[in-house]
């Protein structure tokens, strides 16, 4: 059973991703992969503009079970931690 979004871990704002580090990332994955051509990705060019978007980004909140998984390098947390949160464990 789900437990209720106030019982869930809730990341600290200094765990999150800075933005510019997000769209630093994706063009890095652009240039690297061009498996990534058919994807919505920003170039070089549209660099500031995407942050700019990525800085006014409202996140929708529901009153919802919810998690916050960082995925930078692999997941964090772990997919069996994730899996034990939704299973209420």
């Amino acid at each position: 059973m789900l437990r209720s979004r106030k019982e869930w871990p809730t990341p600290s704002p200094d765990s999150r991703r800075p933005r510019e580090e997000a769209v630093g990332r994706i063009l890095r994955r652009r240039s690297s992969n061009p498996v990534r051509e058919v994807h919505a990705d920003p170039d070089p060019a549209d660099a500031a503009d995407y942050l700019r978007q990525l800085h006014e980004f409202d996140r929708v909140t529901l009153d919802v079970p919810s998690i916050e998984v960082d995925t930078t390098s692999g997941y964090r947390p772990g997919l069996s931690e994730i899996v034990a949160l939704i299973n209420g464990s």
